[in-house]
């Protein structure tokens, strides 16, 4: 008890930092506290019924937030709080008031390009990083491997993992509907190992966009064409070029990938305007 009693601070705010969609994930809080899983989880629960003050209000609000209470729903279990307070609070809680913790880490931007949305009857053509004020790192399938079932789109889930190795946050457009889920998909179906819960962070600046502007659309598109003006460098979407690159056409392959680099290009202008206007949470890939 004595450890945790002087730890306990360092503790909630590990607990926050590792929180996801599925609750906190221990095993990380673990690893940055140089304890277990199982002592973590176990203080953490303790600590509610011991402490008093701001520690054992954070506490409960991180606990609140974790059980998918609305601010609204916690509101009559903290006197003194208003609802703009508890949503500070939860977001100091989570670093994310300032974008501080950003800072430390390594941003690129990403997008794949693929033939057919469900990555069952699908498979990708290309994919494009671009680290942040950094180069752009790309790879597009080849004629061979696009008329081979064995090989299909293997070596570039193979080279996306291997390039995000050393990336701590992913920066996506709609890429938790898109993007996220279609590369796992295919890399569960090569049997490669897509990074677990909390390995790696993921801001989705759709989300961002739709939250923050009144455009008539909130596609990357249009929100870029709004903010970058002239400055945007994105072409349009071809569907018989998409088709015959799905065939391993050279000429089509280099339009997708160019149109790949461009969106990445796009969306590091997008989120360098919106950044101070949002809150990015340590969301997990």
């Amino acid at each position: 008890m004595n450890k945790w009693k002087e730890k306990r601070t360092l503790l909630v705010t590990a607990a926050a930092r590792n929180v996801g969609s599925l609750g906190i994930n221990w095993v990380a809080v673990g690893e940055e506290l140089g304890e277990t899983a199982k002592s973590c989880e176990s203080a953490f629960w303790r600590a509610e019924q011991d402490e008093n003050g701001q520690l054992g209000d954070d506490i409960r609000i991180l606990r609140a937030r974790i059980a998918g209470n609305t601010y609204i729903q916690m509101l009559p279990a903290f006197p003194g709080y208003t609802i703009d307070a508890l949503k500070a609070r939860a977001e100091v809680l989570a670093g994310a008031g300032n974008n501080a913790w950003l800072r430390d880490e390594r941003v690129a931007f990403f997008d794949l390009e693929f033939y057919n949305f469900d990555a069952d009857f699908g498979f990708l053509l290309s994919w494009s990083i671009k680290y942040l004020d950094g180069a752009i790192v790309h790879s597009v399938i080849t004629r061979d491997e696009a008329i081979n079932y064995d090989k299909l789109d293997r070596r570039l889930c193979e080279e996306f993992l291997e390039e995000i190795e050393d990336i701590d946050t992913l920066v996506g457009y709609y890429s938790t509907k898109t993007d996220v889920p279609y590369m796992l998909s295919r890399c569960l179906w090569w049997g490669l190992p897509f990074p677990t819960f909390g390995q790696k962070h993921h801001v989705d600046m759709f989300y961002k966009a739709r939250k923050l502007l009144k455009t008539h659309r909130k596609s990357q598109a249009a929100v870029g064409a709004f903010l970058l003006k002239e400055n945007t460098y994105k072409n349009h979407v071809n569907m018989e070029i998409w088709n015959r690159a799905r065939l391993g056409e050279p000429a089509a392959l280099g339009y997708v990938l160019d149109h790949n680099d461009r969106d990445v290009m796009d969306l590091e202008g997008i989120y360098k305007i919106l950044l101070p206007y949002f809150s990015a949470k340590r969301n997990s890939l």
